[in-house]
């Protein structure tokens, strides 16, 4: 299953049910697109199933890549 559908999904349950911010919005719908911008540069189908812990880790080294502040790129411990 494509995740873009889904995500679109997550974006509308987001802005009706949610009762989320404009800018909140925005902020997912930037983090999204970064995310899929990823997998396309690691080879990654965006699909569902292709998603594994790894193809995540090297999400996040992906985003530390891009010098991005480090509150925007933190990770459970």
């Amino acid at each position: 299953m494509r995740i873009e559908p889904l995500y679109e999904e997550f974006l509308t349950y987001l802005s009706v049910e949610g009762n989320c911010s404009r800018l909140t919005l925005e902020a997912y719908k930037s983090d999204g697109r970064l995310f899929l911008q990823s997998l396309e540069d690691q080879g990654v189908p965006p699909k569902v199933e292709a998603i594994t812990r790894q193809v995540v880790r090297q999400y996040v080294v992906w985003l530390r890549e891009r010098d991005l502040k480090p509150s925007l790129v933190a990770t459970p411990d």
